[in-house]
């Protein structure tokens, strides 16, 4: 991949925003480069991502008890900071149903690709409760929406 390639020609800044399939073409690249597959690389990065943010801006888990209470802040709490930050971000709409105090269902909406990262987001928010949890998720893309079905369970 050439730095030609992306929008940007290889310059990012922490206050710009990027096509994303910038994202796309250098997580193919890389996927290529070290022979793991992209969508390992992406749920990595989600989880990293998480961890980056929590200690940016450890503000947001504040009040949250657990994994679950968290993932349920991110549509109102977490994308409201983050709108502070970008206001002209396109950012994926989240709609949860809590299903027991151990299970929650998170539906991921989006015109971008990145159900596995989001995967990642949550997996880096449990690691952050130090909680262990089981993730199963069911994509259900319509037309131009990707649309993951993800569930949820506290197992500790």
């Amino acid at each position: 991949m050439s730095y030609d390639s992306l929008s940007t020609s290889g310059s990012f800044t922490a206050v710009g925003y990027y096509d994303h399939t910038d994202m796309i073409k250098m997580v193919v690249a890389l996927s290529k480069l070290v022979d793991v597959p992209v969508d390992t690389l992406v749920e990595a990065f989600g989880k990293h991502l998480f961890g980056v943010l929590i200690s940016k801006y450890p503000s947001l888990a504040h009040g949250k008890a657990n994994t679950l209470d968290m993932l349920e802040s991110i549509d109102g709490a977490v994308h409201t900071e983050v709108r502070k930050l970008y206001p002209n971000a396109e950012l994926p709409e989240f709609s949860t149903q809590r299903i027991s105090s151990n299970e929650l269902t998170m539906v991921y909406r989006s015109k971008r690709p990145f159900s596995r990262l989001a995967l990642g987001l949550i997996l880096g928010c449990a690691d952050h409760f130090g909680e262990a949890v089981d993730v199963t998720h069911t994509s259900k893309d319509q037309d131009s929406i990707y649309l993951t079905e993800f569930t949820i369970r506290k197992l500790s």
